[in-house]
């Protein structure tokens, strides 16, 4: 993760290093006290980590651009561009747990299936080679320690019983939780009976306010006006005092009484599940998981879709 309110620029900067293209990641947002910079060569931080990504080693002699590729169909791309992403995936390394490349495992995986479309279109979005293997092996091969999470009290999108759980730990005065929410819910809805979306607080210390704004969207998810209160408070990060908090409540018809006493009881829950975000290695927002695995930032729908996909074919 990034650092304090000069985290976005930083990010932007160091992100053109690695893919000089506009739509891969977006920044997040984070606390001095607690986010490690990318500047600072932070080891435990996955933005650093894809700075620091190395190229797969290059074969000696690269094979046939053209393969079999067990039915995909892929992106309209030009003639230079399959040829490129044909050799691209004969070297990159399976994502389904064999020593196999990415083309072989084709025949056999069905989840290398949204992953070489995700190459394709990173090919067709003008990444170079390098480029491509460092998001390649920081999206689909990183290897980390699951993370475990306490759902309770936590709002949801999606049936309780899915397939797929996608958490995210946010803060209501936080600009990049604000230019992601809305990719986020249109992947719950593209996804709606395969993936549950829940929504867990983590405000920042540098967000004196978010904590407030918190405690009123878990009143109001008490009685199902939370993803109402959500979206206008992120809309709205100079009004998160607990004088416009009640102003709004009555605004969107909630029962004040009920509310007041709600807003109250959920001050233990949000710092339950602050605390917990801390032990799961999160520093900064937004921070996201699937099924317990770190979910890249990724600005742009199709590759969100994709990586999901991905996710729902391996189980």
């Amino acid at each position: 993760m990034l650092v304090r309110t000069s985290k976005y620029d930083s990010f932007l900067r160091s992100i053109a290093l690695l893919i000089g293209i506009f739509f891969l990641l977006g920044a997040s947002c984070g606390d001095k006290s607690t986010s490690r910079s990318v500047s600072k060569g932070a080891d435990n931080s996955a933005l650093a980590a894809m700075d620091r990504a190395q190229p797969s080693p290059k074969p000696a002699k690269k094979k046939a651009p053209f393969v079999d590729m067990a039915g995909l169909k892929l992106p309209s791309m030009s003639s230079v561009e399959k040829k490129k992403f044909h050799v691209l995936c004969q070297e990159l390394e399976s994502p389904c747990g064999k020593v196999e490349d990415l083309c072989t495992a084709l025949r056999s995986c069905k989840k290398a299936k949204s992953v070489a479309l995700f190459v394709a279109e990173l090919v067709k979005d003008g990444a170079s080679d390098t480029e491509v293997r460092g998001i390649y092996s920081e999206v689909f091969l990183k290897k980390v320690e699951l993370r475990t999470f306490n759902l309770e009290g936590a709002p949801r999108v999606g049936p309780k019983d899915a397939t797929l759980t996608m958490v995210e730990y946010y803060d209501y005065g936080c600009s990049a939780c604000r230019a992601f929410s809305p990719v986020f819910l249109e992947l719950a809805s593209e996804f709606d009976t395969e993936l549950a979306f829940y929504f867990l607080q983590y405000p920042l210390t540098s967000h004196p306010f978010s904590k407030f704004a918190a405690r009123a969207a878990l009143a109001a998810d008490k009685q199902g006006k939370f993803l109402l209160f959500h979206k206008w408070l992120l809309e709205h990060p100079d009004q998160h005092g607990e004088a416009a908090l009640n102003k709004q409540a009555k605004a969107l018809g909630l029962d004040m009484k009920k509310y007041k006493a709600d807003y109250e009881s959920a001050a233990d829950v949000v710092e339950r599940q602050r605390k917990e975000g801390t032990k799961n290695g999160v520093d900064g927002t937004p921070s996201v998981f699937l099924n317990g695995h770190d979910f890249p930032l990724i600005r742009d729908l199709k590759y969100l879709k994709l990586v999901v996909q991905a996710e729902l074919d391996g189980q």
